[in-house]
């Protein structure tokens, strides 16, 4: 009878432990599927944003090869009736800038012109049907090839003459398809809208062998359902995207995305694990370890709940723990903002971006395990000043996100002056114990939500767009996002867009503005300035694009273009034999990048046989403080005298200007900057401008004042024994043919 108890009590025992066992499993199992739930959506998201971003880039390198054809086809209209004494160099020039293989002019009944010898009947192409029929046009050749085409219309009129074909190697876009993203474990193709393969990677087999990927399926299964949704999508020419099981086991994803200058669509086929592999991986094993623990260790049920919680943690740190600072990352960042942000009013919360300025520059300098220290420094602050507030992340490299509950300007301000001040006393801290100092900025933008069930990663834009929406002069400044700032987006994408053509078309035209001697009176130079004055926007003003193209880089290109434009004027008033005198053109920092920009420089004078001396250089003053390019410059400006270029420095006095700049930099002039003129009178100001001038007189620069506006000033300035003057008391910046006249007319006062 006890026996039987004790055997009664020891089975009670073991069916406890086992259910306990089997309650904890399925908490486990519950909580891993639905973790893999979050991922696999996380997933898709994920995929979708990077292929859209792909299709777009391929489809703006095909607009960007049809908008060249265009523009060649527009310029064959203007040429001479006699095409083939004409059309050789042109097209042979061409198809190097361009990277075509071929380019040819063909009618409705022979080819007229092709750059290289090739048997292929173009007639019957559909691309060239196309241009014929006043489209452009793109297909493929017999060899495989791709042809490009677009109308030709004779001169002044809206009659097709004939039609210009561009041949690439298939290759090209072969190499454009090849994903870096998803690890390289991606495959892409593109297709018809019938969802005919056109263009395929080297491994193209899955692509040509589409329909047999898929298992067979119920009609009314969701994959089934999806395929048809796709032919549908391709038909109409619409993204989408959904996730199936192939015939050999594996989860992918297939994402489609049209290309809407060709009429193609892009697929892109990728693992569904591409996020989630070692998720994956930690939660098999965790699954294992919890059938083994139901089977084999009901004796031990303790033991297995602490094994199984352990891994459980590991798998959440690795799907949203960030790996260097050991807090939370993007992913868990987005998640718990999907969490409250779609439940709360509109302008009770905010998303923060935070950003370190110049942060390659600090790796450069320290190294990058002091960087990576900086960083977690800098997310130790964040992590403890959101406390109550909400929570932080670090995204990626110098990036972090915070997400407050708070909705009021004042209220975020504060809290944000708070996390600066803390900021900035733990870097002061660290950079003492390197023995040393460091400029530490961190900008922030701000988005106060106003509607709660936007996106995410549109609310994290917002924010990133708004600290970006800043001058080189509002560091630390904390910037709000607002409707302006999309607008400027838009703005800067058009006038970017508009570039190229704009170059190529001259839109943008030299300005000369007059530099006087002050004590004789007569000119005795001129700066070149830039202004854009497009066929249909009208005069776009140098604030509006200059600071975008210091930015993306244009900018070298636009001073390459201006400094052409002076070799040509003053070659011109050499030829003509009027009195000629230095013409300073300025260069951006850009430049400093490129080893060989200088030698660009002195061979675009001699091409045009202009005289060096008569050419100088203007190096704005921010250029001189970046300690780390001190030597870069210094031997620059070397090179610039050699080459027998002039050297001024610009601006002087608009940021933070010392004395050791014109110790450590040779430069020929010194232009005091206009800010100095507007309170001249001031005793103080008029002492240092004074001082200024004499100092460059005794180290052998010339002083010029620039921005002069009063005959007080001149009068100042003249006293002070300032070399020259520029400003709107003497001229504002003019075309160079009305600057032309407006020089006659001044130095026909003194007889000259």
């Amino acid at each position: 009878m006890q026996k039987s108890k004790r055997h009664l009590w020891s089975v009670t025992i073991l069916l406890l432990f086992s259910l306990v066992i089997t309650l904890v499993s399925v908490f486990i199992v519950q909580c891993l599927l639905q973790l893999r739930t979050e991922i696999g959506e996380h997933t898709e998201r994920y995929v979708s944003d990077v292929t859209i971003q792909i299709a777009q880039d391929i489809d703006n390198r095909i607009s960007k090869v049809v908008t060249d054809l265009v523009s060649v086809s527009e310029s064959l209209s203007m040429l001479d009736s006699d095409i083939h004494e004409n059309i050789g160099g042109y097209l042979e020039q061409k198809v190097k800038t361009l990277g075509f293989t071929s380019l040819l002019i063909t009618d409705q009944t022979q080819v007229i012109y092709q750059t290289c010898s090739q048997q292929e009947d173009f007639f019957s192409n559909a691309a060239v049907q196309q241009a014929l029929q006043g489209e452009n046009g793109i297909d493929f050749l017999q060899d495989g090839s791709m042809i490009y085409t677009a109308p030709i219309y004779e001169n002044d009129s809206k009659e097709i003459i004939g039609v210009l074909g561009g041949i690439r190697d298939i290759k090209n876009m072969q190499n454009l398809i090849q994903l870096d993203s998803f690890s390289g474990r991606g495959l892409t193709c593109i297709v018809d809208n019938e969802g005919n393969v056109i263009v395929a990677p080297t491994d193209s087999a899955p692509f040509l062998q589409l329909d047999s990927i898929f298992q067979e399926e119920d009609s009314d299964s969701d994959v089934s359902q999806s395929i048809r949704q796709m032919e549908k999508d391709l038909v109409e020419n619409r993204p989408g995207i959904f996730r199936f099981k192939a015939k050999d086991d594996s989860d992918l994803i297939l994402s489609y995305d049209p290309l809407p200058s060709s009429g193609w669509i892009l697929l892109t086929l990728v693992p569904s694990d591409i996020i989630s592999k070692t998720v994956n991986l930690y939660m098999s094993r965790v699954l294992g370890i919890s059938l083994l623990t139901v089977c084999l260790l009901i004796s031990i049920p303790f033991i297995l709940f602490f094994i199984q919680r352990n891994h459980y943690r590991q798998i959440r740190q690795s799907a949203f723990v960030d790996r260097l600072t050991g807090k939370m990352n993007n992913s868990a960042f987005q998640m718990e903002c999907e969490k409250i942000l779609p439940f709360s009013a509109p302008e009770t919360y905010s998303i923060i971006f935070f950003d370190i300025k110049n942060f390659k520059l600090i790796n450069n300098l320290f190294g990058i395990g002091q960087g990576d220290m900086i960083l977690r420094y800098v997310m130790d602050v964040l992590n403890t000043k959101v406390q109550g507030y909400g929570f932080a992340a670090r995204a990626a490299s110098d990036n972090f996100y915070l997400c407050l509950h708070l909705g009021n300007q004042e209220e975020i301000l504060t809290f944000i002056n708070d996390v600066l001040q803390s900021v900035n006393v733990v870097m002061e801290k660290y950079f003492q114990s390197l023995d040393t100092s460091y400029y530490f900025v961190l900008q922030s933008g701000v988005y106060i939500i106003e509607d709660p069930m936007l996106d995410i990663t549109i609310m994290q834009d917002r924010a990133k767009a708004a600290c970006q929406n800043r001058s080189d002069t509002e560091d630390g400044v904390v910037k709000f996002y607002n409707v302006d700032i999309l607008d400027r987006m838009k703005k800067e994408q058009e006038l970017n867009a508009m570039f190229s053509h704009s170059l190529e078309n001259r839109d943008f035209q030299l300005y000369l503005q007059p530099k006087i001697w002050v004590q004789k009176g007569t000119v005795g130079g001129a700066e070149a300035l830039v202004r854009w004055i497009h066929p249909q926007k009208g005069m776009i003003f140098p604030s509006d694009f200059i600071p975008m193209f210091e930015a993306n880089g244009n900018i070298c290109k636009l001073d390459f273009y201006i400094f052409e434009e002076v070799c040509r004027t003053l070659s011109r008033w050499l030829a003509d034999g009027r009195t000629v005198f230095p013409v300073s053109v300025n260069l951006s920092r850009q430049h400093f990048k490129h080893p060989d920009f200088l030698s660009r420089l002195a061979d675009l004078a001699r091409r045009y046989r202009v005289p060096t001396n008569l050419l100088q250089l203007e190096l704005t003053e921010s250029i001189f403080f970046n300690e780390s390019e001190v030597e870069t410059v210094k031997n620059f400006i070397g090179q610039m005298h050699q080459l027998g270029f002039q050297c001024s420095l610009d601006d002087f006095g608009s940021g933070f200007s010392t004395l050791g700049l014109l110790m450590e930099f040779d430069v020929d002039d010194i232009k005091l900057d206009r800010s100095f003129f507007k309170d001249i009178h001031n005793p103080k100001t008029g002492d240092i401008v004074s001082s200024v001038i004499d100092l460059s007189r005794k180290i052998g620069a010339m002083s010029v004042a620039e921005g002069v506006e009063t005959t007080e000033q001149l009068e100042l300035l003249k006293k002070m024994r300032c070399d020259l003057v520029q400003g709107y008391i003497f001229s504002k910046p003019l075309p160079v043919v009305e600057f032309e006249t407006w020089v006659q007319r001044h130095q026909a006062k003194f007889g000259l």
